[in-house]
This record gives C-alpha cells, structure tokens and sequence, in this order.
C-alpha cells in the first residue's frame, strides 16, 4: 500500500529515510518515516493543493515520533512542489512526542491563495503523521469567482462587466482608470471583499439594476474618483445592497438613488466606524445594524448625508449608534416617524439633524433606546409649523435622553403613549438647551413628563424651556406642563422655564 496518489515526497538529506506508508499510526494507515537515517533527514511530506478561506484556514494533523529525537516544522509552498519553492513558517518547529499530538496551523494569511503545505521531518529520527484535516482541496471552481486581490482598471468610454457568478475577494478590490465596472445583470451576484475597496482616478463602480447586486467591504473604503459608486438611471428598480464594515472616506461620490433606482446602505459589525471626506452622499435607506447592543457606533463626519425622506424610517437604527458629527451638515433623516430601538442611539454632535418633520400631528421619535444631543441642533418636527410631532417613549426598553450641550426642539410633547400610563423615561441634562413647544398638544400628557418606576431626572446645567402652557381654552388637561415624579433624581444646577418671547398668551 503506497501513500495516496495526490501526496508527494522530498526525499532529502539521508536518502536511507523517507516518508512512506505505515501501519504505527491510526487504524487505515498512516505517513511514517520508519528508516533510522545515518545522517539528518530532510523529507518533506506535500499535500496537494490545498485553498483556505475565511471559514476554513486552518490546517491539522496529528503526529507522534518514530524514535527518540525526531523534529518536524511545517512548510507552504504558492508556486510548486520543489523544495526550493517551500517556505518554512514561523512557529511551526517542534519535537515529536511518544503519543498522538494534535497540531493546528493557522494559514490565515494565505487566504484565497491555492497553496501546498508540507511536513518536513528534519532529524536522524523519524514521525508519524496521520489524521491531516481541515482545509479543503484546490478545484478550478474556485479560480474564477475567488481572488486575493482584485484590480478592475477599465480604460476611458470602456465598460468592465463582471461575471455571472458571485466573487469573494480574500484580500483588496480596487477599481481605477477613467472607465466603469459593472456589476453583472444577467444573474443576481454578491461581491464580498474582506480587505480594502479603493475607487481611484476617475473610475465608476456601477450597479446596473434589473437584478440584485449586493457589494460588502469588511475592510475600509476610500474614494477618491469624482465617480465613485452609483446605481444607474437606467434598469427596472431592484433591491440593491451595499455594506461597509469598516471606515470610509469619501472624497468623491456614492449616489445609491438615481431616477427612482437604488441600493440599500447597511452599516454593520461590531467595530466603531467613521464616515467621512468631503465628497457627495446621496443614499436612499441607511442602516445601522452593528452588533446587538448601543455600544458600536458609526460616526458621520461627512459634511453631506441626504436620505430618501419619502421612505418610511430612511435611517433605520436596529442595533448600535449613529452619531452626527459634520458640524457644516445640515440634513433631514425622516419625514415620518422614526424609531430608536433600546439596543440603538441616535447622537448629534455639531451637526443640524431634523427628523419627523411631515406636515402633520402623526410624525413622531419612538425612543425605546438612548437619545443624544452633546452639540449641534436636532429637531423634532419642521419648526416653522404648527403640528405636534412628540418624543414618545413606551412602556417597555430602556428610553433616555442625554443633553450636554446644543439644542433639542421638539415642536410637541416629551411623553409617555396617550393611551397606557406606563413608561420610565431616564433624563440627564448637563448643557445645552431643550425646547418644548407643546403645539396642539395632547391634552391627556405633560409638556414634559417623568414618572413611574424606573425613571430618573438628572439636572446639573443647561436650560429646559416649555413654550406653550395649556391655555384658558383648554378644557381637558389631566396633568399640568410639567410633570416630574421620576423614581430617582438628583438636580445640582440647570434652568426651568416657563414660556419665552413667542409663547401664546392665555
């Protein structure tokens, strides 16, 4: 019985020692070195090609010696099965033991690349090597649709369509020249690259429409053509996705909502993320989906973000935060109601952020999560009307609301649901100024209110404003403007106050 027919040897240094087939191992065979060489063995065990990839890099055999002495390292060859081509890895050098020892190689940094990997025996004494696992066997499958790294580089007026199969990238996607790259409409593809996305000169990366195309960049993004990355006027309107897991800086374009067409933004993973440069940001629905709690965050330092307001929750918060950060933005992130779930946060932090400002008393925050002002403006509602669009914070989650400084509008009520007395809201202001105006209110709720179990009101500076008071008309009103009766509170500074300059007289 031979070795299999895929493996091959290096018979090196001693040649009265060798790799061959053996019985000293496992059950079914073993690779064994049974010769005691009069001299120092240098016999590598090949396997055939193997691939790692992100799920499966990591290669495993089981060893024990043959004599007293016997040492081993392990060996990756990217070229071919000649000795020369082999390249000893760091680490890998041991001592073979009396019994059966598990060894792991961790050949992450060959991911994507077909490789060999060898087992030289470098002693007089020999090993035994059996039960090798892990990493699957080269097929030419894998070629085309997988790369290390990939280099679109399309010349002026000339187009690159990608294939009709999806393509991961196991290293860098890089797309130059003065042309597009296209992704393929004949089949619904993803593109998944692990490392860095690099859109150069005045390159397009294009999404065709027709069918699906999804790109995810694990790694960090940098745009610096005038380009960048667009869904085409052009196709019948598809579900397109693009998510980045790590920093962007875009110095050039990304419109993902062009003549009605469009690609979905998802900002995901566990990492804390920016967003920034100086370049044009026009998105139709962006997600923060990072993690499952408030902690990762996406900071947006671009000084341009514009959503499609007509969406229902164009800025979907589902876990992780947001935070605003281009103190020269000024943008609208919901026409209608938004929602911030307890494992989400909206921040404002030198940037002019308005949301549910429809021209009607149903746009509304939904705060079961943590909201931040620390600078800048962020309004509840259009403020040059008269509608009541109100923070609401339900019975259930966790909702806060964390002031240090800047400005919070809110064009209604801070409240609890009208129709359940339930709700704890935890409020903590340090700075800044919080205005609520109470427009057509609702009768049945507080300007402001803090109450049932779990609640808190914290006070140490800035200022609360309360506008407008209930009125000589108002015939139902089962709380006053104020309504503070937090479980827990702690007030060492700060400001009041009722009514200002544009209050209605009662």
């Amino acid at each position: 019985t031979d070795l299999p027919v895929d493996w091959a040897i290096i018979n090196g240094g001693d040649g009265s020692a060798k790799w061959e087939y053996g019985t000293n191992g496992y059950p079914g065979g073993s690779a064994t070195i049974t010769n005691l060489g009069s001299g120092q063995n240098n016999d590598f065990l090949i396997t055939p090609q193997l691939y790692p990839t992100t799920e499966n890099y990591t290669f495993s055999f089981d060893i024990k010696r043959n004599g007293s002495g016997a040492t081993y390292y392990v060996a990756v060859s990217t070229t071919g099965k000649n000795e020369s081509d082999f390249i000893q890895l760091p680490g890998t050098a041991g001592s073979s033991t009396n019994s059966f020892s598990t060894k792991d190689i961790d050949l992450s940094s060959y991911i994507g690349q077909p490789i060999y990997v060898a087992i030289v025996s470098n002693s007089r004494r020999g090993s035994v090597v059996d039960n090798v696992r892990g990493i699957s066997v080269y097929t030419e499958s894998e070629g085309p649709s997988n790369y290390k790294h990939l280099v679109l580089n399309p010349e002026n007026g000339r187009t690159i369509t990608l294939g009709n199969e999806s393509i991961r990238g196991y290293g860098d996607l890089t797309v130059q020249g003065q042309g597009t790259a296209i992704f393929n409409n004949a089949s619904s593809t993803s593109v998944s690259v692990d490392g860095d996305l690099l859109i150069s000169q005045s390159a397009t990366l294009q999404y065709p429409n027709g069918v699906a195309a999804s790109l995810s960049i694990k790694g960090n993004t940098e745009i610096t053509s005038s380009n960048g990355i667009i869904v085409s006027t052009a196709g019948t309107a598809v579900a397109n996705a693009l998510t980045f897991y790590g920093n962007v800086i875009n110095n050039g374009k990304i419109n993902l909502f062009n003549n009605s067409r469009y690609a979905n933004l998802t900002f995901a993973g566990t990492e804390n993320q920016t967003y920034s440069g100086s370049g044009t940001n026009n998105f139709y629905k962006v997600i923060v989906n990072k993690g499952s709690s408030q902690e990762p965050l996406v900071d947006i330092t671009a000084n341009n973000f514009s959503v499609n307001t007509a969406l229902d929750n164009p800025v979907s918060i589902q876990n992780g935060s947001i935070r605003f950060s281009g103190t020269s933005l000024t943008t609208t992130i919901s026409n209608t109601s938004m929602n911030i779930p307890a494992t989400g946060s909206l921040i404002v932090n030198g940037s002019t952020i308005t949301l549910a400002s429809a021209a009607n008393n149903n746009a509304n925050l939904f705060l079961a999560g943590k909201l931040e002002v620390a600078s800048g403006t962020l309004n509840i509602g259009t403020q040059t009307l008269t509608y009541r669009n109100d923070i609401e914070y339900p019975g259930a989650g966790q909702p806060e609301i964390v002031v240090s400084g800047g400005a919070l509008n809110v064009n209604g009520q801070i409240r609890r649901n009208i129709s359940l007395p339930t709700g704890s809201l935890v409020y903590k202001q340090s700075g800044g100024t919080v205005t609520i105006f109470g427009k057509n209110r609702q009768l049945t709720r507080a300007l402001l209110e803090i109450t049932n179990p779990g609640s808190a009101f914290e006070m140490d500076g800035g200022e609360i404003v309360l506008v407008n008071g209930a009125t000589a008309l108002t015939t139902v009103r089962t709380f006053g403007d104020l309504y503070l009766n937090a479980e827990s509170h702690n007030v060492e500074g700060g400001k009041i106050t009722l009514g200002n300059s544009t209050t209605t007289l009662a």
